[in-house]
């Protein structure tokens, strides 16, 4: 019988994932002991199927004749949730004493929810539990010695008095300087959404522009284009419409649906809250928006909660 943690417990997804620890090792040893013979359950055709395609989808597409499932001991303590469950299958090799664990997941209705849906190893388990070891830190470099890739009108160096702007540095030539370090650093350690960085520094650095110099303190920006011949900032709020925290909550959802693809990127997201010393739980309640993410939940980080 194989080892829990080589098929289910890397493939972590949900908060309480850590509580069913001790239970699911218990269930699977119980499995591991000798074929079992009771509380085997047959599923319906539909359910078996949707077993199946997720074991596919997993790379667990083992050959099966029946499916069964096992409730797992304890797993309706959590409130609102049914019974989770561990589905497995006789080894059609050798059904006499052999099991096949294939998922871990709940029935609800006629419907199957899969528990686990990524790929954790212990690297990037690290950075969602908060404790990896920043590469840098979120300081602003008061003596870059590059200047701007690019300049953007000015807009934000004096121009447009309406638009937030850049207050940092003694005088132009050295506040394009500063910014193109802070632009590197967002590229480099920050959150990327599209052809966008995001970047939270420990000191102002601007402020908005809609009340002229006496608008709110920016410490965030928005990097455009980071490595191209067009890269240029802007000071953001760290709050509210198109804020720095906004546009992390939406970087979450969004890769967050794309499973396994945008994985890595989740992990770098939670490296630079760790940066930034973000607070725990920094984003509360993603499920309100559970219809855009649709099947998927975000992995479990101690920077966000479902």
């Amino acid at each position: 019988m194989p080892a829990v943690y080589e098929h289910i417990h890397f493939r972590k997804q949900k908060k309480m994932a850590g509580r069913y620890r001790a239970a699911l090792t218990q269930a699977i040893a119980e499995l591991a002991v000798a074929a079992p013979t009771t509380d085997q359950v047959k599923l319906s055709r539909n359910l078996r199927n949707a077993v199946y395609t997720a074991c596919q989808m997993h790379d667990q597409a083992q050959l099966v004749q029946e499916v069964y499932f096992k409730t797992v001991p304890g797993s309706a303590r959590c409130a609102g949730d049914a019974d989770w469950c561990i589905f497995y299958a006789m080894d059609i090799h050798n059904p006499a004493s052999n099991v096949q664990l294939l998922m871990l997941g709940r029935i609800a209705g006629v419907r199957l929810e899969a528990f686990f849906d990524f790929r954790i190893s212990e690297e990037d388990a690290i950075a969602f539990d908060g404790a990896s070891v920043p590469a840098t830190d979120n300081t602003v470099d008061m003596n870059y010695r590059d200047t701007v890739l690019s300049n953007h009108g000015n807009k934000h160096f004096g121009v447009d008095r309406g638009a937030n702007q850049y207050d940092i540095g003694a005088s132009a030539e050295v506040r394009y300087r500063i910014v193109r370090g802070m632009e590197e650093k967002a590229a480099a350690h920050g959150v990327m959404l599209g052809s966008e960085a995001y970047f939270m520094f420990d000191r102002r650095v601007g402020y908005e522009g809609t009340k002229g110099n006496a608008g709110a303190a920016c410490v965030c920006i928005r990097v455009d284009t980071p490595g191209l011949p067009t890269q240029h900032s802007h000071p953001i709020p760290t709050t509210g419409v198109g804020s720095h925290d906004a546009k992390l909550k939406d970087a979450i959802r969004q890769l967050t649906v794309k499973g396994e693809v945008g994985l890595p990127y989740l992990v770098q997201m939670a490296k630079y809250l760790t940066i930034i010393g973000a607070r725990r739980l920094m984003f509360t309640n993603l499920r309100a928006d559970k219809a855009l993410y649709g099947v998927h939940r975000p992995p479990e980080c101690v920077y966000w909660a479902w």
